[in-house]
């Protein structure tokens, strides 16, 4: 995913580099493609870890939650394809109830105190958050093949074998 492009983490790497491939992920990715990515990201990991109601290692709430969020991100930030890598800033821009800051906030606050969550079940309103997240972009985002456009792919090529011979 291009997201590692805005990741506030950058354990080595070009800036130049990291800046000039945003720009051109930005230019020529389509926000449909990224959304099935994560439709299909997230609807797996609910399946895996929350389809039923037995207690998980809460940490992986955030495998079905961070690709709903990115989805709702798309859906209020039309014509954007690039959705915040860091989380909260993913979450500040996603409009989301109050209720459910609260409870992000609280997982958040407990991820930053220890690695490990625990276990539980996957809270009510935050499953129901990525279940309507889902369902919208199932609708939103319907399956369609996709090319890219021949002259994009011809850019892609040349900004990579550009910064292959430095």
């Amino acid at each position: 995913m291009i997201e590692w492009l805005t990741s506030p983490f950058v354990y080595a790497g070009d800036e130049t580099f990291r800046r000039q491939a945003l720009a051109l992920a930005q230019q020529a990715v389509r926000p449909a493609a990224i959304a099935l990515h994560y439709l299909h990201l997230g609807e797996r990991q609910r399946r895996t870890y929350f389809a039923d109601t037995r207690a998980v290692e809460l940490k992986k709430l955030f495998y079905a939650l961070r690709p709903a969020l990115a989805l709702r991100w798309l859906r209020l930030h039309p014509g954007e394809a690039v959705a915040p890598m860091h989380f909260p800033t993913l979450v500040a821009q996603s409009e989301l109830p109050s209720p459910i800051v609260g409870i992000v906030d609280e997982l958040l606050a407990r991820k930053a105190a220890t690695r490990e969550l625990g276990t539980g079940t996957l809270p009510r309103p935050i499953g129901s958050l990525i279940d309507a997240e889902f369902s919208q972009a199932r609708d939103l985002w319907p399956s369609a093949p996709w090319r890219p456009e021949p002259a994009l792919v011809a850019e892609a090529d040349s900004f990579f074998r550009n910064w292959i011979r430095q």
